[in-house]
């Protein structure tokens, strides 16, 4: 199915009549079609299996209509398989599911002639932003924040931003001049009796020339509900943190370091609050930009550059035709607040995805793309608040990430069952009741291609490189089955009636879920937003050495040495393969790769013959098992695994290419945000004031 949009208008969609295999290298498969099913795809016997329902793509048929010559994916490849066209069921041909750009009008600004020039430039500006919020969408804008800035309640929120500012800082600001500014501020200076309030603010600092004369002033936009607090730091002697504008202000006298109020952000939300402390960043013309970021950081400052290069357009653009006088200064203000804090949650699209014999049915959850945040090489997505993902450095070497290019993530859940390639592989009994669980989901990052590629995408599929966890002190930290709990949790809407040291969140949250329904044989795609599932479930048990021991004795009956057994010296010298050794301990010293973050606890022996190590008493909570030599080794699911490794060392990704998914880069963002509209706004029916006319 996901080669879906690189052969749409060439093949039909098919599905299997019913379960079929059949021997590709004999007769009755036509001469030509012999052989033709790569080795991957087959069982040991050389059999090929399909499965009713599974989809495929029909590429040609014999003359006489009886044999197909058909598409299927195994492993992640297309194999090329002859089926018998009775037992096919034949749709459309394939469609180019491929969004188109979103087409936002101009906006053709109209100003009120009473309106002076700041509320014509903030007017503007804002429609400038508008009409460009695809743009600011491929820079990593929330969705979510993008519908509450320019929605529905669009004129609101520009009328809210231009009222915020009281008459007095709109005089001032009008002055355009630091030294005026200075002499009539008044009650908006900021003092140690200042009373709370959430209000957005502006600190100045200037150095004088000897003659009085202020010649270099530094400017910082930032709001606040504290602002004595606030405004009574001095950066001279108590710096915050070295972070780039307080290093600017570290030379300032407190007398020449002055806090002034701009605007009164009374009853705001987080998403207006962003939206304010923006428009004041370039009323005083306080960003930094691109100036100040460090270069280290290749990738932010690759994002941030975007970003405030392309808001300083609207701002000069909005200074021209509003004839606002904006200040000259050093601006302190390194990131752009409109992309800061944005969200009460993530955009998430959800499939469901039919089974295969090589694979059970599947959920499959996907994010819109975004801009990964790097942080010491490692790259960071937020899933939701309290929630992320790191992904080692090397796997965007590997990838060759380019800086600022887009990803997203995507997670597949096949739990209860096991999925064939897990991020984290982990035995099915283990500390935690269900522990097998985590082993559940597969983890995803799709890249677009650029260029000539852009037909071709680079899916990369993601490993934990430690899934037994890190002993730190003495104490076990299972942080990758935590990791994948908690986002198992946070896509199936799992709300945990207790919280815990390991389960720190009742429940997680996104800002929208948008149900797509693929039909294949018609070749039809819908999506609707859904509503976020909630489950209240108790808090995930940690099992007792005891209800484990019953456990095992049900589903492996033979493994665990029985009490009249454990001290038998003659038994033990037959099972032992290794001497001193249970099974858990052998694995683990033969899979050298696995003690990355545990060294220290598997000493590769057991205390007593039949009873439960180190190792089996720290991680997997359960007495020690021992197979007989001629049985080893015992089942997988007992133990932990590499997702995988090459050379003998665990490796974080795989990857491979792929055609664009379902919507390539444009999909998961358009319908996950469909309360967003690029149709006209209607009327502001709770005002008669016409600012503007701000209809797209």
């Amino acid at each position: 199915m996901s080669v879906a949009s690189a052969i749409y208008g060439q093949h039909k969609a098919i599905t299997m009549e019913r379960d079929y295999s059949y021997d590709p290298s004999m007769e009755p498969v036509p001469r030509v079609g012999r052989n033709s099913v790569p080795v991957d795809h087959l069982d040991f016997n050389g059999i090929a299996h399909l499965k009713e329902g599974e989809q495929g793509w029909e590429v040609d048929r014999s003359p006489g209509n009886d044999w197909s010559k058909c598409l299927f994916e195994r492993h992640g490849s297309m194999g090329t398989y002859y089926i018998p066209t009775k037992e096919l069921r034949v749709g459309r041909r394939g469609r180019d599911f491929r969004v188109p750009d979103q087409k936002v009008s101009l906006v053709k600004v109209n100003y009120d002639r009473d309106m002076d020039p700041l509320a014509r430039f903030i007017c503007h500006y804002w429609s400038q932003a508008r009409a460009n919020q695809a743009q600011l969408l491929n820079l990593g804008l929330a969705p979510e924040r993008c519908s509450a800035v320019f929605g529905d309640k669009f004129k609101q929120n520009v009328l809210r931003i231009c009222k915020a500012f009281p008459a007095q800082s709109r005089a001032v600001l009008l002055k355009s001049s630091y030294r005026m500014f200075v002499t009539e501020i008044g009650d908006l200076k900021v003092t140690k009796e200042t009373a709370d309030q959430h209000l957005g603010y502006v600190r100045l600092g200037g150095r004088h020339h000897r003659s009085g004369q202020c010649v270099d002033v530094t400017a910082y936009v930032g709001t606040t509900r504290t602002p004595a607090k606030t405004g009574l730091e001095d950066y001279k002697e108590t710096p915050r943190s070295e972070l780039y504008q307080h290093k600017l202000f570290k030379g300032y006298p407190y007398q020449q370091a002055i806090m002034v109020k701009m605007m009164k952000l009374d009853g705001f939300d987080n998403h207006l609050t962003a939206m304010a402390e923006q428009t004041l960043v370039h009323v005083m013309n306080s960003c930094a930009g691109w100036h100040s970021l460090d270069r280290r950081e290749e990738d932010n400052w690759t994002i941030e550059t975007s970003r405030a290069q392309i808001l300083d357009e609207f701002r000069e653009s909005s200074c021209k035709a509003s004839e606002f006088t904006e200040f000259c200064v050093t601006g302190a203000n390194v990131l752009c607040p409109l992309f800061q804090n944005s969200s009460s949650g993530k955009a998430w699209t959800s499939m469901t995805i039919p089974p295969t014999l090589h694979c059970p049915q599947l959920e499959r959850y996907t994010t819109a793309c975004r801009l990964p945040r790097v942080e010491n090489g490692k790259m960071t997505l937020s899933l939701a608040p309290g929630l992320r993902f790191v992904i080692e450095g090397s796997v965007g070497k590997k990838a060759n990430l380019r800086p600022g290019q887009l990803v997203r993530l995507r997670f597949d859940l096949t739990f209860p069952n096991r999925h064939p390639k897990p991020w984290i592989n982990v035995p099915d009994i283990g500390v935690y009741e269900e522990f097998g669980m985590a082993s559940g989901m597969a983890a995803y990052l799709e890249l677009p291609g650029a260029g000539t590629n852009s037909k071709q995408w680079t899916e990369v599929q993601l490993f934990c490189e430690q899934p037994i966890g890190k002993v730190i002190d003495g104490i076990w930290h299972p942080v990758g089955w935590l990791k994948a709990m908690h986002i198992i949790q946070l896509l199936e809407g799992i709300e945990i009636e207790s919280v815990s040291d390991h389960f720190p969140r009742a429940a997680y949250t996104v800002a929208s879920m948008e149900r797509l329904e693929y039909d294949h044989l018609a070749q039809e795609l819908t999506g609707q937003e859904v509503s976020y599932p909630r489950t209240k479930t108790p808090k995930p048990r940690i099992m007792k050495y005891e209800d484990n021991l019953r456990i095992m004795d049900d589903k492996y009956p033979g493994l665990v040495v029985p009490p009249y057994l454990r001290t038998d010296q003659n038994f033990l010298s037959v099972f032992r393969k290794v001497p001193g050794a249970c099974d858990f301990c052998q694995w683990i010293t033969s899979h050298t790769v696995l003690l990355n973050g545990v060294q220290g606890i598997v000493k590769g022996s057991c205390s007593e013959p039949g009873e439960k190590c180190d190792a089996c008493s720290m991680f997997l909570r359960r007495p020690c098992t021992w197979t007989h030599p001629d049985l080893w080794p015992p089942p997988p699911s007992l133990f932990y695994h590499v997702g995988h490794q090459e050379g003998g060392r665990a490796v974080s990704c795989t990857q491979r290419t792929i055609p664009p998914p379902f919507g390539g880069e444009k999909m998961a963002q358009i319908l996950a945000a469909r309360e967003r509209s690029t149709e006209e706004d209607e009327e502001d029916s709770d005002s008669n004031e016409s600012l503007l006319d701000l209809d797209a």
